[in-house]
């Protein structure tokens, strides 16, 4: 099926599954993000959200977990490894 509004096919998508999904960088558009996660989470009971954000959504049910930077030669090694 094509057309028609993105979020209320994602909606009808997600809602009768058993779904993870992940939202990454959610700090570039931290509105947009807490309002698809609030969106979702109210309308798809299955589903479970994991957003990464350097400040929380603020949606309801939400639980923050901190992530600590990684140290400086673990830091150098991966960017070493990656670059």
């Amino acid at each position: 099926r094509t057309g028609g509004d993105p979020l209320v096919r994602l909606t009808e998508h997600c809602a009768p599954r058993r779904m993870l999904l992940l939202l990454d960088n959610c700090e570039h558009v931290i509105g947009a993000a807490a309002a698809l996660a609030d969106h979702l989470l109210a309308h798809c009971p299955q589903l479970t959200v994991i957003a990464t954000s350097r400040e929380p959504l603020g949606v309801p049910g939400e639980f923050v977990r901190p992530v600590d930077p990684l140290p400086d030669p673990m830091a150098l090694r991966l960017l070493a490894e990656r670059g």
